[in-house]
Order: C-alpha cells, then structure tokens, then sequence
C-alpha cells in the first residue's frame, strides 16, 4: 500500500477570488442581457435553443474557473500527480525528477497577474510549463529528459521544467527529495 501525501496550492486565495469574482458577475449581466434580447426578438425554437447554449456555455466557465480550487498535487513513493483544475492532470515518474528548486518571481519576469494568467500556460522564452495559482511557494521541477505534457483542451508541449506552487513549499520539497523513497522508486524502474 502506498502512502499519499496531498499538497494544495491555493491558501492565497484572495486575488484570484478578486478578479474571478469581477469576471463571473460581468458574464452573469451579459447572459442575462443576451437573454432578454434573444427572447425579445427570436421566434420560439431558436430561443430556447440560444439561451440553454448561453446557459451551458455560463455553467462551464463557472466549472472551469473554480475546479483550480477543489485540486491538489498528490506525492506516493513512486510518483508525482500533478492535477491543476480541469487544465493539467499528469503523472511524473519521481525517477525522471533531476532538481526541485524553491523558485520566485525576479525583477525580469515579475509581473501583474492578469486573467489571461490564469491556468496553466507554456512561457516559451523560458522553455517551461507553467501551473502556479500564486506566487506564493513556488517550486521548480527539473526532469532528467524533456516530457510531452497535455494541458487546456487541446494543447501540448514537450519540456524539462515545470513551474509549480504549493502552500507548504519546505514540506513537499522535503517529501519529494528523500534519498531513500529516491532509491526505491529507482530500484522499482529497475526491476520493471
């Protein structure tokens, strides 16, 4: 049996419950706005069909944006989980992680967080995945070899580094790293 260690990344909930929260009630005026107009001037088939679209469509955004805070990343002797709402769900082998560095912003790439910022993204500039709810706890995977990671609906890219939070950054870099979960996950690639 495996033990699983859970590691959230949203306890800095603030801005992003901030700027979500402007962005949910501007959609919740527009739909209804859309909503009255399609009802105004459609003919009967066509309306109800428009307005339970806008629903859907309203209800998966909402899904979409608050799924980032009911996931976790999951740490087990021999893998890394790494789940950041419905964008990112993958599996690193902890064998294929070389380095995990404590990461923070730097003058070169600190910026505001917009909602364009929100969700995993690829920097290009920096050969790198990035899936970090804040600033806060900011940790750096490193693989041995470059990966093929899926993210969002239908992108993918293949990279070594991973940009990563996590709300007790020393705890899971403590995890992670024990040389003797190391050498028995590395003992299990071996045997396989």
């Amino acid at each position: 049996m495996t033990a699983i260690q859970k590691f959230t990344y949203t306890a800095d909930r603030q801005s992003y419950l901030s700027v979500v929260g402007v962005f949910v009630g501007l959609t919740i005026v527009e739909s209804v706005l859309f909503g009255g107009l399609i009802a105004l001037f459609l003919p009967n088939p066509y309306k109800l069909i428009l307005i339970g679209l806008i629903v859907a469509l309203f209800l998966f955004v909402l899904v979409k944006i608050f799924s980032e805070l009911w996931t976790h990343h999951s740490l087990t002797e021999t893998d890394l989980k790494l789940r950041y709402g419905l964008d990112l769900a993958t599996t690193i082998p902890r064998t294929a992680i070389a380095e995990a560095i404590p990461f923070s912003e730097t003058a070169r790439n600190a910026k505001k967080r917009t909602i364009m910022d929100m969700g995993v993204r690829y920097e290009a500039d920096d050969d790198r995945l990035v899936a970090t709810f804040s600033k806060k706890g900011q940790v750096l995977l490193i693989l041995n070899d470059k990966q093929s990671f899926r993210f969002g609906l239908t992108r993918k890219v293949q990279t070594n580094k991973l940009l990563i939070n996590v709300d007790a950054r020393e705890e899971f870099l403590a995890a992670l790293m024990k040389p003797d979960v190391q050498k028995k996950s590395s003992d299990l690639v071996k045997e396989s």
